[in-house]
């Protein structure tokens, strides 16, 4: 079935590009900020995905999670609270508290670092940029993977006014709205809020005497002020707050295969229905996500100066069952927090001139991680015995990152001709790293709940502090073979900053990791502006990866291998005709563990004959395949659309297939190959004021994971993605 929409697509594809009639229509110039300047996207030479608003609504992505359908490349995996991103097979599977992610996510130009502040659910969108390879010298904090950057939009003069609210099965209902106008000459302003809930669970708890299911709730308002002091200084202030309380993902089940064994009476297996669990503890995340940015732009005539000035707090509660089970084996609750202070001065030259460059600074102060009472609270009568009479007992983490980070860049293009150019960039960072707090016990009836539990001591841990200083690089040579076509060759060093383990403290740091990453290039604007065809080919030397290891209790980042990555993409869009559109991108990948340091045990898993999970610390890791890596990627999107009356109707259809991956260092657990389709079928009024659409996400009922995980002295366990969802809107527009 895959292989059939895989070849089906591909051929669509192949004909159209050979049977396109000629017509006026042309496709919209795509403008970038990937330099930190508004550039076309088909002159900037880094490979990048920019998809608009529009496209957005038609693929029906409302949050960074679903990105992935659009961007060829990107795979994204929810794992609790957390946002798993991964780009070309460089990512991070450790989601503790105090860890920044691979793909570094921004807002407006604001780093998010919290790996719980970053699922974002999505409102007044202007497009969104994923740049792919390690991003070392423009962007405040250096990212080993790529980055997704998200751009909102600006408030106008003009009024504008418009929204939607909808319905869906699972008891769904969601509304957005947007309100923008100007309020002075000189003043614009806007409002965005949206609201989302689903009552329903995917699945149920088969464990009747444990909590239900949870849904999910979600929702937030964002608001941003433009103000044109003079002619050459404008101010842009900002100000968001969310809340998500979610049920969706963190259910955790015994892998299909696996046994849990804890003794007599207490051995299970997978239930019977994927999107089932079987709990004796409530599982959600509650997170509040809230921050607000001043940028101040002023123009001295020869060189433009910038200034973004913003502050994010992250405050959240979880809870999940770690072991899977009815069983009171490892119950978990976890308070977080993360409070971000961010600083970057850009100076940029005026556009025109044979010789562009751009430099500036960037700070950041950031605590980040797990706080007390509780912190990161595990629980379970059953294995951690009492630790007074007849009670049972828990201990916790509560361990914060404090990250101070100071970094200064600077990066020129000279143009030798009109049709060549070279650029130089570079950047040096030094980060201090500290890590506080202690270990707690606690006893009462509370321990197993995470609910008022009582203290009986905690441990202060006497802290330790790390510096990590690197430069990183960026090489680039390009030409114009025409006016619509352009080449161009990299290398790019980044690295991703060291840190600690806030799980399980030793007080050892963890090394940073390095990427080497060279690519050729090749964008082009054809038949008369309506296709798009970009292609990209890629090799990557991986060093020092951060391997997250879990285990029933604990979990750990190790630098652990190196590896070696290469590949290459296709991507485009087109117009077949007045009322067709197209977009198409291909990734294929090529991945391998090169070697690995022999002074660590791998984090390896394998099963007992009973079934249950063990460690294997025996495997062999040179040749494996990277986790999240698969060999294929492919996405496509048609949008049709017609005029009927004084209105118009269309269909939008999105497909997306992932080849199978290994979720983990060993490649014991495989995901299966996949395919997602999303579509939808609309009809809008005259002048689009009003629409009406009927959607379906995951329209095949696929069934895949969003996470599976080995845990040795429990079980393998795993999370599915979402199923089938359906529903209808009601958009409006004045």
């Amino acid at each position: 079935m895959n292989k059939l929409i895989i070849k089906a697509a591909l051929g669509a594809s192949a004909c159209w590009l050979t049977a396109i009639p000629a017509f006026a229509q042309e496709l919209e110039e795509v403008t970038v900020t990937a330099t930190r300047r508004n550039e076309s996207a088909q002159t900037v030479p880094i490979s990048i995905t920019a998809i608009s608003a529009e496209n957005l609504q038609a693929a029906r992505v409302e949050g960074v999670r679903d990105l992935a359908f659009t961007t060829p490349g990107l795979q994204i995996a929810n794992r609790s609270a957390a946002f798993v991103p991964y780009i070309r097979g460089i990512g991070s599977l450790d989601v503790s508290g105090g860890q920044e992610t691979a793909v570094a996510v921004y807002v407006d130009g604001v780093y998010i670092p919290s790996v719980w502040g970053a699922h974002l659910s999505f409102n007044s969108i202007d497009r969104i940029e994923v740049l792919k390879g390690p991003q070392g010298t423009l962007f405040g904090r250096n990212a080993t993977g790529g980055l997704i950057h998200i751009i909102t939009k600006d408030p106008t003069h003009e009024t504008q006014v418009n929204g939607s609210v909808s319905v869906g099965n699972y008891q769904s209902a969601g509304a957005k709205f947007y309100a923008g106008t100007g309020l002075t000459d000189s003043l614009a302003a806007d409002l965005a809020v949206y609201y989302e809930n689903q009552d329903d669970a995917f699945g149920a708890n088969s464990f009747t005497a444990g909590p239900k299911l949870e849904g999910q709730k979600d929702y937030g308002a964002r608001t941003k002020w433009l103000y044109d002091i003079s002619d050459a200084t404008k101010l842009t202030v900002t100000a968001d707050y969310s809340k998500r309380r979610s049920g969706l993902g963190d259910n955790r089940s015994i892998l299909p295969g696996s046994v849990a064994n804890f003794g007599p009476g207490a051995v299970f297996t997978a239930p019977a229905n994927a999107e089932d669990a079987q709990l004796n503890f409530a599982v959600y995340h509650d997170v509040k996500n809230w921050g607000g940015m001043v940028k101040l732009q002023h123009s001295f005539g020869s060189f433009d100066f910038n200034s973004i000035t913003a502050y994010r707090g992250v405050d959240g509660l979880g809870s999940f069952d770690n072991d899977g089970t009815p069983a009171p084996i490892v119950n978990v609750t976890n308070r977080f927090e993360s409070r971000t202070f961010t600083q970057e001065i850009q100076f940029l030259s005026q556009k025109g001139d044979r010789f562009k460059w751009i430099a500036g600074a960037f700070y950041m102060d950031d605590d980040n991680g797990y706080i007390r009472p509780g912190g990161l609270l595990l629980s379970g009568g059953a294995f951690f015995g009492a630790v007074a009479p007849g009670q049972p007992g828990a201990f916790g983490f509560a361990h914060q990152v404090k990250t101070k980070s100071y970094a200064g860049f600077a990066e020129g293009t000279y143009s030798f001709s009109d049709t060549t150019r070279a650029t130089v960039g570079v950047r040096w960072t030094h980060d201090q790293k500290d890590i506080v707090g202690g270990t707690e016990v606690y006893s009462g009836a509370g321990a197993l709940t995470g609910i008022n539990p009582t203290l009986v001591v905690f441990a202060p841990f006497a802290g330790a502090s790390a510096t990590f200083s690197k430069p990183t690089w960026r090489l680039v040579l390009q030409h114009d073979l025409s006016d619509r076509s352009m080449v161009y060759g990299s290398y790019n060093r980044g690295f991703r900053s060291g840190s600690y383990n806030t799980v399980g403290v030793d007080g050892l740091p963890v090394n940073p990791e390095i990427v080497d990453a060279f690519e050729l290039g090749w964008k082009n604007q054809l038949l008369e502006n309506r296709l798009r065809l970009n292609l990209a080919a890629f090799h990557t030397k991986y060093k020092d990866l951060q391997i997250a290891a879990s285990d029933r209790n604990t979990q750990r980042l190790l630098n652990i291998a190196n590896a070696k990555i290469q590949g290459f993409e296709i991507e485009g869009e087109g117009i077949v005709s007045e009322n067709l559109s197209l977009t198409f991108g291909v990734e294929y990948l090529d991945t391998e563990f090169t070697d690995f340091d022999k002074n660590v045990v791998p984090p390896c898993t394998a099963r007992n004959s009973a079934g249950a999970t063990v460690a294997d610390p025996a495997c062999v890791i040179v040749g494996n395949q990277l986790m999240r890596a698969p060999k294929m990627q492919l996405n496509a999107g048609a949008r049709v659309q017609h005029a009927a009356g004084t209105g118009k109707i269309g269909a939008d259809l999105n497909l997306y297939y992932s080849d199978k991956f290994p979720w983990e260092i060993d490649n014991r657990l495989w995901q299966k190959a996949y395919s997602v389709v999303n579509a939808s079928v609309y009809w809008s009024g005259k002048d689009e004021r009003y629409t009406v659409t009927a959607f379906a996400k995951n329209l095949l009922d696929e069934n895949y994971d969003a996470f599976v995980v080995g845990q040795a002295g429990l079980n393998d366990q795993h999370s599915v993605a979402p199923p089938r969802t359906y529903g209808l809107e009601f958009g409006f527009k004045f």
